[in-house]
């Protein structure tokens, strides 16, 4: 008999909303596993706002680590790899955990999707998994196909395979078994690392859709030490990539402009 672990979906909950314009996401900085008061310091005016929610809510604590990211829309294409995954602690493989199920619950955190839905009206939201159970079969685990830090945004990087847990997790969906939401835009929510998503293929052809994660780890002997990496708009470095699928288990990763400015 095969080994099967069950995760129970909970829905995300929004906890408050975030003002924003066109503007400003085309100023924001992109940040990778910053602390929260990096963030703040040199963040734009929304993820000032994200923090200070953040902060508000008490959703702080230490090891706290916020991910921001900018990425221009292009038609056809995805922000990030497309696939369903799991949100682990930046940097923490998941098998350096005793467990798979460890890895999985190993935060929470809070989550905000943000475009100008009145310019991109046939865009959508990170999808989520509604409230429900998703059953993986451990004995087709890979080690080396789910998170490896770095390993997508890694210099050299053409593409990839899906996460093994995805292809079963979209037989699910297809077969009705537990249904997708998305996020509202500007909408925070709150989540934790076992809530699947999967982010939306992009409709849009102009302007830019940015993503603010903050991650909380819940045990602390994975607690990591800010990265504290911020790169601005207009310079080479900053990040421009896509995703495109070249099939249901693959993608491939393209550089969509020299710089994003």
């Amino acid at each position: 008999m095969p080994e099967i672990l069950t995760i129970k979906q909970d829905p995300v909950l929004q906890i408050g909303e975030l003002q924003f314009s066109e503007d400003e996401i085309a100023a924001e900085p992109y940040l990778r596993r910053a602390s929260p008061e990096f963030a703040h310091d040199v963040g734009g005016p929304i993820t000032k706002r994200f923090v200070e929610l953040a902060d508000k809510a008490g959703r702080i604590q230490p090891g706290s680590l916020v991910r921001s990211q900018r990425t221009p829309f292009v038609e056809g294409s995805y922000p990030t790899p497309p696939q369903w995954h799991f949100d682990f602690i930046p940097g923490v493989q998941p098998s350096c955990y005793e467990s798979l199920n460890r890895a999985i619950y190993s935060n929470t955190g809070l989550i905000v999707c943000l475009f100008d839905q009145e310019l991109h009206p046939d865009d959508t939201g990170t999808l989520f998994l509604a409230d429900g159970e998703v059953m993986l079969d451990l004995d087709k685990r890979d080690e080396q196909n789910e998170y490896v830090p770095g390993k997508n945004f890694a210099d050299g990087t053409k593409g990839g395979h899906v996460y093994w847990w995805d292809p079963q997790t979209r037989r699910q969906i297809a077969a009705g078994d537990i249904a997708t939401t998305p996020l509202v835009p500007g909408g925070v929510y709150g989540y934790a690392s076992h809530n699947m998503h999967h982010v939306s293929q992009m409709r849009s052809s102009f302007g830019s859709r940015m993503l603010l994660r903050m991650n909380n780890p819940t045990d602390p002997e994975f607690i990591i030490v800010p990265e504290n990496k911020a790169i601005f708009p207009g310079d080479d470095n900053y990040p421009a990539y896509v995703f495109n699928a070249v099939d249901p288990i693959r993608w491939v990763r393209r550089t969509v402009l020299a710089k994003a400015s």
